[in-house]
């Protein structure tokens, strides 16, 4: 007799924590399936090369294309030719384009990609967060030599 009461008093005490666990664990789940606990929210905007040149400022924008300030570290002037930028996951490209632009060393100067196309742009939302891989084309004025370096960057599309 004391047995069968000793195991009704385990099960009561087990069923109640099993409830307040299954409905803690649907909360989390609600919240991460409606993108509350991304951690991509609450990263900064950023925007970095691999070398040589600094990224100053950056934009994605619905009507302007993709636009990257750099600062010049090189010790030469340089030819900023052209830049692109392709999403991570593939959704969202920005053709590789803009108007050449001579920029001294020590100098700030900016260039603006082509259109930007893709199946996820078409469909992209104001502040939505942009993962991708930019590559800039300059010329040394010094050597003459063209280059290509690749970046990073992580914003928003703004309007």
């Amino acid at each position: 007799m004391f047995a069968k009461r000793k195991s009704q008093a385990a099960m009561e005490f087990l069923m109640t924590y099993g409830w307040a666990i299954l409905v803690v664990l649907i909360v989390i789940g609600a919240l991460a399936y409606f993108g509350v606990l991304s951690p991509t929210q609450f990263l900064p905007r950023r925007c970095s090369f691999t070398q040589g040149l600094t990224c100053t400022d950056h934009l994605l924008s619905k009507t302007g294309g993709f636009k990257v300030m750099v600062t010049n570290g090189i010790g030469n002037d340089i030819t900023l030719n052209a830049v692109s930028l392709n999403s991570s996951d593939g959704t969202i490209w920005c053709a590789s384009g803009g108007t050449a632009k001579i920029v001294a060393a020590g100098d700030v100067g900016d260039i603006t990609s082509g259109t930007c196309q893709g199946t996820g742009w078409s469909s992209a939302k104001i502040g939505k967060r942009v993962k991708g891989t930019i590559i800039l084309s300059y010329v040394d004025s010094v050597t003459g030599f063209g280059h290509n370096i690749t970046g990073s960057l992580l914003t928003d599309i703004e309007p």
